[in-house]
């Protein structure tokens, strides 16, 4: 029987192994490992203590202090490398920078101007046009008959009743089974 079977058989009652036991106090991953077993337990029988202490912060210094220290490689420069810098390289810089700057005021002076001139070329539509087009007023509503909206054809009374008669039905259904 592996260790893992053997520690929960313990702790369950079903084993009584006194070499076990003494393991226990002896070997410090066996004994974590029944901490964790009973902390397990005490979980799934909610008798878990209102305030744990867990001390996570020495266990993360400890695991920091074991872990190996790797230094990174000193970069090699090179002394042959020979560095050119001269007047040019200022000059075409700033030249850049005018030019960079003159191409974005071209382009919001043309696009202005073409904004401009597409909208004088429209006539702005009247909000509300009061005037009629051809002759006088007209009357707003029409005196015409009109069929009484409640009036029903008999195939549309019989496809309502069907309707409710099946809606009827299914809710019946479902209280059966609420019920059951």
């Amino acid at each position: 029987m592996p260790n893992n079977e053997k520690l929960s058989a313990f702790i369950d009652g079903e084993l009584k192994d006194e070499s076990l036991l003494a393991s226990l106090v002896k070997d410090e991953k066996l004994a974590d490992q029944f901490s964790r077993y009973q902390l397990i337990g005490d979980v799934m029988r909610d008798d878990v203590p209102a305030e744990m202490n867990f001390d996570i912060a020495s266990n993360v210094m400890a695991a920091l202090d074991d872990e190996p220290t790797v230094m990174a490689p000193q970069i090699k420069t090179a002394s042959n490398k020979v560095t050119l810098k001269g007047n040019v390289v200022p000059l075409f810089k700033k030249v850049g920078q005018y030019a960079i700057a003159a191409s974005v005021a071209a382009s919001v002076v043309v696009g202005v101007q073409l904004n401009t001139a597409q909208q004088d070329n429209l006539t702005p539509a009247p909000v509300l046009d009061t005037v009629p087009f051809i002759g006088g007023a007209e009357p707003v509503s029409l005196q015409a008959e009109q069929k009484d909206p409640n009036t029903l054809t008999e195939e549309q009374v019989l496809e309502q009743r069907r309707k409710i008669n099946a809606f009827l039905q299914d809710h019946q259904l479902q209280q059966r089974m609420l019920q059951q």
